[in-house]
């Protein structure tokens, strides 16, 4: 079974917890982890620093294109960052925890 991360910035915990409730009730992700973040980066030709909220989101790699869809559908950013990260290995408990939890 394959299970991949996906990981996205939001403008504020708010966002954040309605991206992870989205995603949550919808069975696409085992769980969701959120930490803050002090960001930079290029935006209309200059340098932007802002906080925002980081979501990680646990889910088996069937459901990634359904995540990142859900994601999109309820981010208030026009070029949210949403990416996907491979899990090579993981506690064979634990990613069976995943898999089941998501059916």
């Amino acid at each position: 079974m394959s299970t991949s991360i996906v990981m996205t910035t939001c403008k504020d915990e708010k966002e954040a917890m309605r991206i992870a409730d989205s995603v949550l009730s919808k069975k696409l992700a085992a769980c969701v982890k959120m930490s803050d973040a002090k960001t930079s980066y290029w935006w209309n030709g200059k340098v932007e620093r802002s906080e925002e909220a980081i979501l990680s989101v646990m889910t088996p790699k069937k459901n990634v294109a359904k995540v990142m869809a859900e994601i999109k559908k309820v981010h208030s950013y026009d070029t949210p960052e949403i990416v996907e990260i491979p899990v090579l290995k993981g506690d064979k408990k634990y990613m069976r925890w995943i898999s089941d939890v998501t059916e």
